[in-house]
């Protein structure tokens, strides 16, 4: 079976600002059974601003490049904690060179671009991103978001002023608003988490191109129904078109193989940060079990 599904389309733009990447890196970082580190990017060019496309194509290379220099020379024993770091560290970079470049050449001044990017190691998602692309974990026929949108709704909607619904999302006045994203030129914040991914899992990247015209309990459904990764990528990409979406739509998917998850995860002594990561994570998923 493909483990790996990219499928992208301009959707009715005129232009493509979307750009992906799925690639593997070869790193002393995987072990075990894991011959190679996956690493997923998905950036959205924001619309409206000049130069989106290539904010968007900048931010998938360079974090690509960085990651990639990074990861081929981590040793075995770097610590979870580390690659959280380097996943933000590319992110940092990526915004550094496109704030640059925006500020030094006029026809691409305030250019900017959302951002997802995730890499698995062993049996553990790590996830990084600033925008609205988002990243979810598709188990059989369940799907859960594991990145929060940095959007003016999404605050609204954390402080109780609005409902958490598409409509809202959709229609309300800050609809689209985002406050962190590649080209920021100050204050740049991003997101981190980490997932424990379970046999069968997969994870999905895209921009909004999909979730704002596919709810979260349809894309479900979808995922449930359809076959390989890549049939999954097309299928979900087809859907957006279908469902009328104005905005170009992006998917990456990616499913383990069962023989890189492994239980010795559970069976090691964590600190740091990473620790209260796991445990909040492995809480939310009993919960989301016991329901």
């Amino acid at each position: 079976m493909t483990l790996i599904g990219v499928a992208t389309h301009k959707g009715h733009r005129s232009k493509l600002e979307d750009a992906a990447v799925a690639m593997h890196i070869q790193s002393s970082l995987t072990g075990l059974d894991q011959s190679s580190l996956p690493v997923l990017i998905v950036c959205d060019g924001v619309g409206g601003n000049v130069c989106g496309e290539v904010a968007a194509r900048l931010g998938v290379s360079l974090i690509s490049q960085v990651l990639a220099g990074y990861f081929s020379a981590c040793g075995s024993a770097t610590p979870p904690d580390d690659i959280l770091d380097l996943l933000a560290h590319a992110l940092e970079a990526a915004n550094s060179t496109i704030s640059e470049q925006s500020a030094k050449e006029p026809q691409c001044h305030g250019m900017s671009a959302t951002v997802v990017c995730a890499v698995v190691v062993r049996s553990v998602l790590y996830i990084a991103w600033a925008g609205d692309s988002r990243c979810y974990v598709c188990r059989g026929s369940t799907i859960r978001p594991v990145t929060q949108d940095h959007s003016e709704v999404q605050r609204l909607i954390d402080a109780n002023l609005v409902p958490d619904t598409q409509m809202a999302r959709l229609h309300h006045p800050m609809a689209h608003t985002i406050y962190q994203y590649l080209g920021r030129q100050r204050d740049f914040r991003l997101g981190t988490r980490i997932v424990p991914l379970r046999p069968g899992d997969r994870v999905l990247l895209c921009t909004d191109g999909l979730t704002d015209v596919v709810t979260d309990q349809h894309l479900a459904t979808l995922v449930s129904q359809a076959g390989s990764t890549t049939r999954l990528a097309d299928v979900l990409v087809d859907e957006a078109l279908r469902s009328g979406t104005h905005d170009n739509v992006t998917v990456v998917l990616y499913e383990p193989p069962a023989s890189a998850l492994h239980s010795d995860l559970y069976q090691r002594t964590l600190v740091h940060g990473y620790a209260d990561e796991l445990a909040f994570a492995l809480h939310t998923q009993l919960q989301g079990d016991s329901q």
